[in-house]
């Protein structure tokens, strides 16, 4: 059977994503963004040139929202990455530029705490999506409705786990939780990227 061939010339190009992600500091991330950025940008393409089975639309969303909440998770890291030396990390802490967590130890008999001094590289293995909301809603770098808008789109993506899922993927995936993560990704990109809301409308028609 023949393929038809999609015209790969109406998707965002990756150099375009890049003009609006300045504000993450690393390369490699950087380009992992525009990436994801540039694939949204496909699946939203795909999804108006074909009649997709309803079923099926639940999969583009769920797929849309696992990448959504990726960026989401990107973004804030970045954004407490660049105001690590002016953030409140909670009782304990001695900041010095670099991000640091509690790690807790359990050994069955005690729960003991401790500071680790973590490296950007070790941050990303280690931090919590929930914690580092919880960080930026404390430090009001995130709104309180902001803040709970993250952590609904973080529970989403978390239903990649088909385990953790107590209903039917075909009923969870609404398009209005597809509205929520989009949103908070347009609303980072709206506050950081230094472009204009129009510039950004017109760039990614898929937020």
């Amino acid at each position: 059977m023949e393929k038809n061939k999609f015209n790969i010339n109406s998707v965002i190009t990756i150099k375009r994503c890049l003009e609006f992600l300045n504000f993450i500091p690393e390369d490699i991330m950087k380009r992992n963004v525009a990436y994801n950025l540039q694939y949204l940008d496909f699946l939203n393409e795909v999804y108006k040139s074909y009649t997709i089975d309803r079923s099926v639309e639940k999969s583009f969303i769920k797929n849309q929202i696992m990448i959504l909440g990726s960026l989401l998770e990107c973004f804030t890291f970045s954004l407490l990455s660049s105001f690590s030396s002016n953030i409140d990390f909670g009782k304990g802490w001695k900041e010095k530029g670099l991000l640091k967590k509690y790690i807790t130890l359990n050994d069955q008999k005690r729960v003991k705490t401790v500071i680790e001094e973590l490296s950007e590289r070790e941050l990303k293995k280690r931090s919590d999506f929930s914690w580092m909301i919880d960080i930026a809603k404390k430090n009001k770098i995130f709104g309180k409705e902001y803040a709970s808008v993250a952590h609904f789109v973080r529970e989403h993506r978390n239903k990649v786990h088909l385990t953790s899922m107590e209903e039917l993927e075909y009923e969870y995936f609404t398009p209005e939780k597809l509205k929520e993560a989009q949103g908070c990704v347009k609303k980072f990109l709206e506050q950081l990227s230094g472009k204009t809301k129009e510039e950004i409308k017109n760039t990614f028609l898929f937020l």
